[in-house]
């Protein structure tokens, strides 16, 4: 990368920053948009859930800048303010989950309920009761007054951030080669009913294997393949998101593009900004198909609506400088 470009990426770093720093409430909520459709186009809710503060925080975190890490203590606190005994989080409205409890748990630190080293944790149980006959992870783990009907899902992205949270054990081992099976298989796109593409699942096993030495090791140079394939074909601003977790998924794989590679992604990254610093939001997760359908089968017609999208420019605008952040180091 020239010179001219690594000053274009240090001050686009510091513009995503300083909109942070606006951005996240003074107790380190992230903000973050629950959309009425997948399309971002509709009307829109704001909400601070704590799985994005601890997204965006572990984008942070990653980075080697003194603001960033003033951003990561600040958004640490929230995040533990929302966990719940035994150690699990929600999302607003919704029951407990395994994804909410791994992101979060990874975010907050060491903490008496949570795993720490050989430390199982009082969570631990907690979150290996909610498993299909086949050994996978499901979604949500609901009390008694979960709907009766409603399926609880099996995706692989959930799937992958529970392993990083709790590492390979005779326990996980049934969901870890469930998911290699998924990528050599290439049925990435047809394993995550929340999530909406491939490179989701690419960049949380990238990302596990940081957190949990060792694991998915056979799947690193499938995963690098993979993402430099994303990183060629990506011809243009496209999905910031996406684009930059496949910048920083190569880097945590040590698998970096070729250098001409990575100067073009960071231009494409500097062209996507906007005038306060942020980039925009992109449609991170979704409901299913059956959410809706559930709605309108047992509230009547007029509930008939499309699965609901969620999008956060703060969480976009993290991920973005962590990408910026490993290029330039």
């Amino acid at each position: 990368m020239d010179e001219r470009l690594r000053q274009a990426a240090g001050a686009a770093v510091e513009g995503g920053l300083d909109f942070l720093e606006d951005a996240v409430a003074s107790n380190g909520a992230w903000p973050s948009w629950r959309y009425n459709d997948t399309g971002l186009a509709g009307g829109r809710h704001l909400e601070y859930p704590a799985f994005t503060a601890a997204l965006g925080l572990l984008a942070l975190d990653a980075c080697d800048h003194a603001r960033a890490r003033a951003l990561v203590a600040r958004t640490r606190g929230f995040v533990r303010s929302c966990m719940q005994y035994p150690g699990r989080w929600s999302y607003p409205g919704l029951p407990p989950s395994v994804d909410d409890t791994a992101i979060c748990a990874l975010a907050a630190g060491p903490h008496p309920w949570l795993r720490m080293g050989r430390l199982r944790g009082l969570n631990f149980d907690a979150i290996l009761s909610h498993r299909d006959g086949d050994g996978r992870f499901l979604l949500w783990m609901p009390g008694e007054d979960w709907p009766p009907g409603l399926d609880n899902e099996v995706d692989a992205v959930v799937n992958a951030n529970v392993l990083a949270y709790l590492g390979d054990h005779a326990e996980t081992r049934a969901a870890r080669r469930w998911i290699e099976t998924v990528v050599a298989d290439r049925r990435e796109a047809g394993a995550s009913p929340y999530y909406i593409e491939p490179l989701d699942l690419h960049f949380a096993l990238a990302r596990a294997t940081c957190f949990r030495d060792g694991l998915f090791s056979e799947l690193r140079p499938t995963l690098a393949s993979r993402l430099r394939e994303r990183l060629d074909a990506d011809g243009g601003p496209g999905d910031p998101m996406r684009t930059a977790q496949a910048l920083s998924a190569l880097d945590m794989l040590a698998a970096d593009p070729d250098e001409a590679v990575t100067a073009a992604v960071v231009e494409r990254l500097i062209e996507a900004r906007r005038g306060d610093g942020s980039w925009p939001p992109c449609l991170a997760w979704k409901e299913p198909p059956g959410w809706a359908e559930w709605v309108a089968a047992n509230e009547g017609p007029r509930h008939v609506r499309p699965p609901r999208g969620f999008a956060s420019e703060a969480m976009t605008t993290a991920y973005c400088i962590e990408a910026m952040q490993r290029s330039l180091r």
